[in-house]
Order: structure tokens, then C-alpha cells, then sequence
């Protein structure tokens, strides 16, 4: 049974700005709280798929400023193995400003630094490939993104490609790039802004499948809709809705959306429609706490759950 899972991707720190409301085009807002805490979308997943009870491991690369070292502590004190994380002298680590308002609206800045995309695959030992059963990238660093995917593809482990961001170009993520991450995935997951974004086209599934093309992917596609739930394509589909709740910030909603899928349809093998409201159940909750991480509270998510799905 899969339990050890590898998260390569955006690892972040978070400077969380919360304001009243979102100004317009040459509007003020008002800044009434300020913090600066770790974050970025592969290091969220992997804290929420390890806070729903399995072993994760983090690679990337990060610099030795003082934002990697927030970084790498952080993660080490959230349980994440860190054995895979590479730090390089004199960089630039990624972080980010995160924009908040009272809804829970948000919107993030990024300054990507020089060291999230340049991942190497001669900085990946062998030994990785023995340490997982399942493997996470949102194609922050490409080159190694691709190829630990292909090896994984080798030895028969799942491969989940989540498209976060519309692809960079000038940082390595090319169409080639993205074409050969696509044969070696078993699963890719995005959101309707994201690939809309990329593709171009309105409608959300015609542009998952102009996106895909005539890849073939084992365990299908999915795309988030907000408000309107989340479809999951294979032979069938199936459609789930939100789990409606009163959100207070919905940064990071989506990464936890996507360790829920995976921890209960890859880990505890429940099938497309329970593993759908089981991360619907999941995001719900992280919405209803501050800030890009998530924090088991079994308790509250079992009532949830109970509430939601029956």
C-alpha cells in the first residue's frame, strides 16, 4: 500500500498581508495584520498529506539565505524528511507576498529567486527512487521533475502532475518539457483559472483536454471549478461538489484539495467518488483556518465529514 510520498515542487516563504477589502485599479487597502510564515504549494501539499497520517519526503532546491533556512527548519519541524532537499550556497530562495482580504479572497506575488528551478537530476541519488511509492510535482524544477517522473514511470510508481501556475517558459517549462512529464504521468490535476489561463479556452474540461492531448493518462484528469466543485475524467466522470463552510482564508485550499485526493484514493485506495469528498471534506477545513498551511483537526474533520457526505 502506498504510503511514502515525494513532494517536488514551490517551497516558499509566505509573507501573509490580511487587508480589509481588494482596492481597485489605483485603490488603497489597509493592512491590519502582517505575518511572515513558510509556505509554497509543493511544501503545502506535503505538510497536509503527512498531517492525514503518511510519510512525506521534500525535495527541491533552496539557497542558504535566510529564507531557506526558515524553509528547511520549518519542515523539518512539521515531520517532513528532508533528506532530498538541496540547498545552494549564495542563491535566492523562492517566497512569496500573500494578499488577503476579509471574504478570504486572495491573490500572491511571487519572486521566484534563482534556485527553485534549477533542480538538477545529477543532485537526485538513486536511493530516492527506493524511498516512495508515490511521487508529487507541480513542475517547479523541471529538469528534475521530468526525471524523476520517468523513472518513477519505470519502476511502476503512480506520478501526480498538478499544472499550479501557467507554465513559465522562460524558466524551462517548455511544451517539450510539458509533453514528456505528460507521458510519464498517472494522474494530472489542475484548476479552471489556471488552465483556462494556459489553454486560452473558456471552457474548463475542453481545456484540461486540449491540454493533455492524445497522452494517456492511467488514473485520468482533474479540474477544480471553485464554487462549482471539481470533475475527475477517466472512462467515466464523475462530479463532486464543495463542502460548503464559513471560510476565513482560502490560501492553500487547493493543495490541500490535492493531498486529500491523494491520501485517500492512492493511500487508503477508496475509490474516484469517496476520494473526492474526502479532499472536498479537507479543503473545506483549511479554509476555515489562516494562512497556506494545513492542521489536522480530526475531531472537527470527521464531523464534517459525517455532515457532508451523508
Amino acid at each position: 500500500m502506498i504510503h511514502r510520498i515525494l513532494s517536488l515542487g514551490t517551497i516558499a516563504v509566505d509573507t501573509m498581508l490580511y487587508i480589509d477589502k481588494m482596492p481597485g485599479k489605483d485603490g488603497f487597502g489597509h493592512v491590519y495584520s502582517e505575518k511572515v510564515v513558510p509556505g509554497g504549494s509543493s511544501a503545502n501539499v506535503a505538510v497536509a498529506v503527512k498531517e492525514l497520517g503518511n510519510i512525506v519526503l521534500q525535495s527541491g532546491k533552496i539557497a542558504d539565505d535566510s529564507f531557506g533556512v526558515i524553509i528547511k527548519n520549518n519542515l523539518k519541524e512539521e515531520g517532513i524528511d528532508t533528506r532530498y532537499l538541496v540547498t545552494e550556497p549564495g542563491g535566492e530562495s523562492l517566497h512569496t507576498y500573500i494578499v488577503v482580504d476579509k471574504s478570504g479572497e486572495h491573490f500572491i506575488l511571487a519572486n521566484s529567486g534563482n534556485c527553485v528551478m534549477n533542480l538538477e537530476k545529477e543532485e537526485i541519488p538513486d536511493q530516492l527512487f527506493e524511498d516512495i511509492d508515490l511521487f508529487y510535482t507541480d513542475l517547479a524544477s523541471p529538469r528534475a521533475a521530468v526525471y524523476i517522473a520517468g523513472e518513477c514511470y519505470r519502476r511502476g510508481i503512480p506520478v501526480v502532475y498538478n499544472l499550479r501556475n501557467p507554465p513559465s517558459m522562460d524558466q524551462g517549462v517548455t511544451s517539450e518539457v510539458i509533453d514528456e512529464m505528460l507521458e510519464y504521468t498517472s494522474l494530472f490535476i489542475t484548476g479552471k483559472a489556471t488552465i483556462c489561463a494556459t489553454t486560452g479556452i473558456d471552457d474548463p474540461v475542453q481545456a484540461v483536454k486540449t491540454f493533455i492531448g492524445e497522452h494517456h493518462l492511467p488514473d485520468g484528469f482533474i479540474c477544480t471549478q471553485g464554487s462549482a466543485g471539481a470533475d475527475w475524467f477517466t472512462e467515466e466522470e464523475y462530479h463532486c461538489g464543495i463542502c460548503e463552510v464559513d471560510s476565513v482564508d482560502t490560501t492553500g485550499a487547493g493543495d490541500v484539495y490535492i493531498a486529500g485526493i491523494m491520501d485517500s484514493y492512492y493511500c487508503k485506495q477508496k475509490s474516484k467518488q469517496e476520494s473526492m469528498k474526502d479532499a472536498a471534506v479537507v479543503a473545506a477545513l483549511k479554509t476555515m483556518q489562516t494562512g497556506p498551511r494545513f492542521s489536522m483537526d480530526r475531531e472537527k474533520l470527521e464531523e464534517m465529514r459525517t455532515m457532508y457526505i451523508s
